[in-house]
Order: C-alpha cells, then sequence, then structure tokens
C-alpha cells in the first residue's frame, strides 16, 4: 500500500540534505554532489529506519565528499536512524561509521566497532595481515595477504 507524498514533505526532505533553495530547478543542472544528497531526500520521504547507501561519495570531489559524510552523520544522529554504508575506503569509513564488516568475496571476515578493527590495522605490520585479510580456511580461491602482485602497463592492456 503506498501513501501520496504532500509537497510539505518533499520540501522539508529537500531542507534536511541542503536543496530546498533549489527546489523548483531542473535535476539535470545539479551537480554530481547535488544529485546524491537529492537521492537521500529521496530516500527520507519514506522515513525510514534503514537507509542503503552504495559509495555515496563515489565521484564527488574533496568539498563534496566532506559535505555528503557530514550530512550522513547529520542524518544519522538527528533521525536515529541506521545507515548502511558499502565503500572501499577505509578513510571515509573511519570518518563516518561507528561500526564496520569487512567482507570478502561474499564471506563476512570481521566486524565490530571501527575504531577497535581500525586499531587492529595499524597494529599490524605488514609481515601480519589485519584480521580480514587472513585466508579464509574454507575458501581456497580467496587472495592471501601476499599473494599481492602490483599491476604493470603490459598486465592492464591484455
Amino acid at each position: 500500500m503506498t501513501r501520496r507524498i504532500r509537497r510539505n514533505e518533499v520540501m522539508e526532505a529537500l531542507d534536511a540534505v541542503g536543496l530546498k533553495s533549489r527546489a523548483f530547478e531542473k535535476v539535470k543542472t545539479f551537480s554530481h554532489g547535488m544529485k546524491q544528497r537529492l537521492g537521500i531526500a529521496q530516500a527520507l520521504l519514506t522515513k525510514p529506519e534503514l537507509i542503503i547507501l552504495d559509495e555515496p561519495t563515489s565521484g564527488l570531489d574533496p568539498q563534496g565528499m566532506k559535505e555528503v559524510r557530514e550530512l550522513i552523520k547529520r542524518l544519522s544522529m538527528e533521525n536515529e536512524m541506521t545507515i548502511f554504508l558499502s565503500s572501499h575506503l577505509l578513510s571515509e569509513v573511519e570518518l563516518v561509521a561507528t561500526r564496520m564488516a569487512v567482507i570478502n568475496h561474499g564471506e563476512l571476515m570481521v566486524q565490530g566497532d571501527v575504531s577497535e578493527l581500525l586499531g587492529e590495522r595499524q597494529r599490524n605490520t605488514p609481515s601480519k595481515p589485519p584480521p580480514w585479510r587472513q585466508p579464509s580456511s574454507s575458501s581456497t580461491a580467496s587472495p592471501g595477504w601476499k599473494s599481492f602482485r602490483p599491476r604493470t602497463a603490459r598486465s592492464r592492456c591484455r
């Protein structure tokens, strides 16, 4: 069962992401960061308890990345909602998240508080892989810690 969304709800969602002043402009005139925020506003319309964001800062300039990170943290706190963030950038996760999970080839490697897991990462040396990079005993296809091989110009051109 769907409900009709009122104009004032749309304006509230746009205000929450900082786009209220651009409400009547064409989306094609928006920057990539504005489009990311518009997508978040669209998700807010249903007043969810959970929002899933896949690489929300991908393709943004440093200022846009900062704005989206701050928006995510603010929305999580103000609306008491869970935001599930998918990212390959550990530095981004460290700045935004309170908890994290590392998934490698579809297998959950580790989960916990960001500060604990990233603190563990800093304590490891290159000879000792972090817990989430340990080769899986159940999967031999998973790349090991020492199997990294830098790409050469020749290997990229194949």
